[in-house]
């Protein structure tokens, strides 16, 4: 539903959650990661940023945070 330019291309989702598509600042490699409610739709996301970035939808090495009720916890423990 929106585009942030700032760190790359961060798409806003319908859901709340985001698609991100950047640069890695240390590896010459394209980063690709996502948020969503739905974890059923995790790897469809990230297939789609791929398509975005020019890559092909194969996924080498993928996180999912699945226990999305602690999620906000986790992350300011980060």
């Amino acid at each position: 539903t929106g585009l942030d330019t700032t760190d790359g291309f961060k798409f806003s989702l319908a859901d709340g959650g985001w698609l991100l598509i950047r640069f890695s600042g240390t590896e010459p490699i394209i980063r690709v990661y996502c948020e969503t409610t739905d974890q059923n739709r995790v790897q469809s996301i990230l297939e789609d940023g791929l398509r975005i970035a020019g890559l092909q939808a194969a996924l080498i090495d993928t996180h999912a945070h699945l226990d999305f009720s602690k999620f906000d916890d986790d992350r300011g423990a980060v």
